[in-house]
């Protein structure tokens, strides 16, 4: 129905015959029908946007059932799905959000805004800058096109042509010294963004990092901050939720069939999934036997699938073929000089 309505609103005339007026119609009362019925906020949030595009005599009900599940924390408004009593944890220092989550909230933004209501919308957008990863991008791509599109629209309602330049100063003390930087946002650099890099000494990680904003005149708008801290990790723990097994089928010395089975096994209804096959890669090594000239060592290769909604979701294997995890350059490489006295491999099944 969003599309739809979307598609109406093309300069394009894409309803000549008037079809999609027609299923607009349909699709707005069947949700007007079902909307005392939904009890997901992820369903509702989507919901109630739609009848907002619509102006369905039902905006202001779905609205009030929308903010019924709102969660409310200082100065920030989101909403989210339930959690499980036992969640796994893959890392220790793991978002406490999902995807849906980022996109219902989005979708919520987008309704706020179409009714013009900048004071709910802003505790919105509080939370969602602080779910934005350090490239400006979300969790999965969906909930990220969304919440794109709603802070988009927010920044085109609180644009002013002219405001008065903010000094954002940075501090933090490391090696036993005291660091301060500073960065400006005026009209030439509001949509620049400035990045600000904190040396670590040693082992000397900075327990704090102070930011201060400062004005001399009046400034409309808002200017978002946010402190990324990036370092290494061990192996994730896999998804106990999915279930990934592959065969590898030799045909020859240069070519094989892998196939790839998956299922959710935690009695979940499963969505859209992502199935990641990495490249074969070789790495040439020096020559060890003479006769066989050089040889090649196959790395393995990995097979991930990973919940395309909440993608911290996923599990990974990696396969390679028994056969070919030493072998030489000559079943790679067509009349090496050294290669006449080897014989062609039989076909083998191998499962993982």
């Amino acid at each position: 129905m969003i599309t739809l309505l979307e598609a109406l609103q093309s300069p394009l005339n894409l309803d000549t015959d008037g079809m999609v007026s027609s299923s607009i119609s349909k699709a707005q009362l069947y949700l007007e029908n079902e909307l005392n019925q939904l009890t997901d906020p992820y369903e509702l949030a989507i919901v109630t946007y739609a009848l907002h595009l619509a102006n369905s005599p039902q905006k202001d009900n779905a609205l009030r059932l929308l903010e019924q599940r709102a969660i409310t924390e200082s100065l920030t408004t989101h909403w989210e799905r339930p959690k499980p009593a036992v969640q796994q944890t893959y890392y220790s220092w793991q978002r406490d959000t999902d995807a849906v989550n980022v996109e219902m909230t989005s979708y919520a933004l987008l309704t706020y805004q179409l009714r013009n209501d900048i004071s709910k919308s802003l505790p919105i957008v509080r939370w969602l800058t602080s779910q934005r990863g350090s490239q400006g991008g979300f969790i999965s791509t969906q909930d990220t096109v969304i919440a794109l599109q709603a802070l988009s629209n927010m920044a085109a309602v609180l644009y002013s042509p002219t405001s008065a330049p903010v000094t954002v100063t940075v501090g933090w003390t490391s090696g036993g010294r005291r660091h301060r930087a500073n960065v400006t946002i005026d009209d030439s650099t509001r949509i620049l963004l400035q990045q600000i890099e904190i040396p670590i000494t040693g082992n000397d990680i900075p327990s704090s990092v102070e930011i201060l904003a400062r004005t001399n005149g009046n400034f409309s708008g808002i200017a978002v901050a946010a402190v990324n801290l990036n370092y290494n990790v061990g192996n994730r723990i896999d998804s106990d939720k999915l279930s990934l097994n592959y065969r590898v089928e030799l045909i020859d010395d240069k070519s094989f069939i892998l196939t790839v089975e998956f299922s959710r096994i935690d009695g979940q209804v499963g969505g859209m999934t992502l199935v990641s096959l990495g490249p074969e890669t070789r790495t040439l090594v020096l020559p060890m036997i003479e006769t066989n000239g050089i040889t090649v060592k196959i790395k393995e290769i990995p097979i991930t699938i990973a919940d395309y909604y909440n993608p911290d979701n996923q599990k990974t294997v990696y396969y390679v073929p028994k056969d070919t995890q030493t072998t030489s350059v000559c079943d790679r490489v067509e009349n090496y000089q050294n290669c006449s006295f080897l014989k062609k491999k039989p076909k083998k099944i191998e499962k993982g």
